[in-house]
């Protein structure tokens, strides 16, 4: 079944910085789709305590740095996002799916994908999220 969602939020660049649109000279505006993407990746980006106000949507991907490339990584990396997901009401849980994937020796990605119903279309969304486990940083895609 696919998910109704309507949101929309101010557009961050790939560094997490607003997104300034300089033909209206104001800031740039998701679409459905685009919130979700945003949504997704913001949460699985940070940590306790980086969210004042939502510690609690955080998915704290850097607790399995330095952890071997298992399946029992790729589950606690799934749980992680899952627990960051659900902690509000913006994701229901039927609607959801995590599946992490080892794709290098020392990365997960963790594939998080819904069907999205804007107000016409219904549109599976991927969003891939890279974890490396040896402790590089990642800069998303926008």
């Amino acid at each position: 079944m696919a998910m109704t969602y309507h949101f929309h939020d101010i557009k961050l660049t790939s560094a997490g910085d607003l997104d300034f649109n300089t033909d209206s000279r104001d800031f740039s505006v998701t679409d459905d789709i685009g919130s979700f993407d945003q949504m997704v990746k913001m949460r699985c980006l940070c940590n306790t305590g980086d969210i004042p106000l939502h510690s609690d949507i955080c998915a704290n991907l850097e607790t399995i740095e330095g952890k071997p490339n298992t399946r029992t990584t790729g589950n606690e990396a799934e749980q992680l996002v899952y627990d960051a997901l659900y902690s509000s009401s913006d994701f229901p849980s039927s609607e959801v799916t995590v599946k992490a994937v080892p794709t290098d020796k020392n990365q997960i990605s963790v594939f998080v994908y819904a069907d999205i119903t804007d107000y016409r279309n219904t549109t599976r969304v991927y969003v891939n999220v890279p974890v490396f486990l040896d402790g590089r940083l990642v800069e998303y895609d926008s």
